[in-house]
């Protein structure tokens, strides 16, 4: 791997950025992205961009990415209101599909970005049933804590 060719010139030395790649190549890096990111073009670019550098160095990522704004809207634009509880947002079976519509089409964005940037980007939805949600309370409905 040339990492003259992979890394930023303006970024840390050669030798700085080897010492991370051997402590984290054996392990998978979670990374949330929120919506200030998501929802501002210029965020969101430079994250792709330093994501598929973080990629092309060989380490193993995870994005964990929310949508809230994308989810009001989306709510919004089906007629739905959006009922809070502590904070957390109700997710009953009139909302849900919508809900999963708004952050499968962000999940897709980001797949698709980094996937012209070079990477083997897959997507992960509630679909792939690879990730169990135990929920919080019988009022907040589909919202839990994953296990």
């Amino acid at each position: 791997m040339d990492l003259k060719k992979i890394l930023p010139s303006n970024g840390p030395s050669i030798n700085e950025v080897k010492k991370y790649i051997d402590k984290y190549s054996k392990e998978i890096i979670l990374i949330k992205l929120g919506g200030s990111c998501l929802n501002t073009e210029e965020l969101f670019n430079q994250f792709i961009n330093d994501l598929s550098i973080i990629v092309k160095l060989g380490l193993n990522t995870v994005i964990v990415h929310g949508g809230g704004k994308s989810i009001g809207e989306k709510l919004k634009l089906n007629n739905i209101e959006s009922k809070w509880i502590e904070g957390l947002r109700v997710s009953d079976e009139n909302s849900i599909k919508f809900i999963e519509e708004a952050l499968n089409e962000i999940n897709l964005k980001i797949v698709k970005k980094l996937n012209e940037k070079g990477c083997n980007a897959k997507s992960i939805t509630s679909k792939d049933k690879i990730v169990k949600v135990n929920p919080i309370s019988k009022d907040l409905m589909y919202v839990g804590n994953p296990s």
